[in-house]
């Protein structure tokens, strides 16, 4: 594995033989929209195509990482748009677990009466929400998050606690 230098000082991590097919290329960090999804880019090619070829019709390139600097073959897999959601790390502000996050039903957009915040789990599943349930213990949410996440994506779901995975 070798580190390649890009033009803003970040290191993008690719396997040998990549580094030196590309290595004499200005390799840099793109971000099309803030805070979206980063590229590393020399301008018209992406690095991780580069690496795996660009994906058939209907598919994406992921990192299984979820680091889009790791540019290794085993980091990368092309699959589908929904495959690489549930991939994604963990961006709710609310609870410290992916598909988890704090609900109040006494705030007026959620419509309900007053009464006592708790955790709502959630999971993305062909292009919908679905709603896994209402938990007063933000633990017990994201465990349930993590039954969900298997029962849809299999083996290779993101999971809160890895650990328990088989």
């Amino acid at each position: 594995m070798k580190e390649l230098l890009l033009s803003s000082g970040e290191i993008a991590l690719a396997d040998d033989d990549t580094f030196y097919y590309v290595q004499h290329w200005k390799w840099r960090l793109t971000m099309p929209r803030k805070g979206f999804k980063q590229y590393v880019t020399n301008g018209n090619l992406r690095l991780h195509h580069v690496v795996l070829g660009r994906p058939p019709e209907g598919l994406v390139t992921d990192h299984i990482s979820g680091n889009t600097l790791y540019k290794q073959r085993s980091n990368l897999r092309h699959c589908t748009q929904g495959a690489n959601n549930q991939n994604r790390l963990k961006c709710n502000a609310t609870s410290e677990y992916k598909g988890v996050a704090l609900w109040n039903p006494g705030r007026k957009k959620n419509g309900g009466s007053r009464g006592r915040a708790k955790w709502r789990a959630q999971i993305g599943v062909e292009n919908k929400i679905v709603t896994i349930g209402y938990f007063e213990i933000e633990y017990v949410a994201a465990k349930a998050y993590d039954e969900a996440a298997l029962k849809y994506y299999g083996p290779e779901a993101r999971l809160n606690f890895p650990v328990a995975q088989k």
